[in-house]
């Protein structure tokens, strides 16, 4: 009886403890959040509390050293490292000019080799100048464009693209500017002008516009 006894102040003692120290982390204000308080960058005080629009975030130790965190809701931190907080790459999408709708598309997922095509040829070098590749005229979800496919072609100033309904187009006179070739190598693709229809298309040519001499040809079949 005399145990219980001497038990119930000591009770009452650790209850008021427990009561300020709730009250105090309760009165503790929430670091005022800032446009740079995001997931995985730099924070300075170790436990400070952040309100942003995508929830509440503390200031945690990482391995990359203090960095905000989200909290959930079950009241854990979850710690973000930015090396691993990196977003899937993007590929180039639809990069236009202003002469026949250039399109550039340097990625894996481009339409498969032959698909839709209406000519084919070869890409080939004139002048002294290397150049292969398959070269294709074709309809792509209604959109004529000729593509260029694992194009390997030398670096020059001011390359332009030229479309002819001639075969063995070597120089621009005559034939058709679809615009600024856009890449040296791998697959891009350049829109046709409706006033050319894809199957009246008979040849292509790269032309150096700076110096009036031609690096590469195709003649489509």
């Amino acid at each position: 009886m005399t145990n219980i006894v001497s038990l119930a102040p000591r009770r009452q003692v650790l209850g008021v403890l427990c009561v300020v120290a709730l009250g105090v982390m309760l009165s503790l204000p929430a670091t005022a959040a800032t446009s740079k308080t995001k997931i995985g960058t730099v924070c300075d005080k170790s436990g400070a509390v952040a309100r942003t629009g995508v929830g509440q975030l503390t200031c945690a130790k990482t391995s990359k050293g203090l960095r905000w965190v989200a909290v959930s809701k079950a009241g854990k931190s979850t710690p973000v490292d930015s090396s691993s907080a990196t977003s899937a790459s993007t590929t180039p999408r639809a990069a236009t000019s202003t002469k026949g709708a250039a399109v550039t598309d340097s990625s894996p997922q481009t339409t498969a080799i032959g698909a839709g095509a209406v000519k084919r040829g070869e890409l080939r070098g004139l002048g002294g100048e290397k150049a292969s590749g398959r070269v294709e005229v074709s309809t792509v979800d209604g959109v004529a464009e000729i593509r260029l496919l694992g194009s390997q072609i030398d670096n020059g100033p001011e390359l332009v693209l030229y479309a002819s309904t001639s075969a063995g187009l070597v120089k621009a006179t005559g034939s058709t500017k679809i615009g600024p070739l856009t890449a040296f190598s791998g697959d891009h693709r350049y829109r046709l002008p409706a006033s050319l229809a894809p199957a009246d298309v008979k040849s292509i040519l790269i032309w150096c516009d700076r110096f009036s001499v031609p690096f590469a040809t195709a003649d489509l079949q």
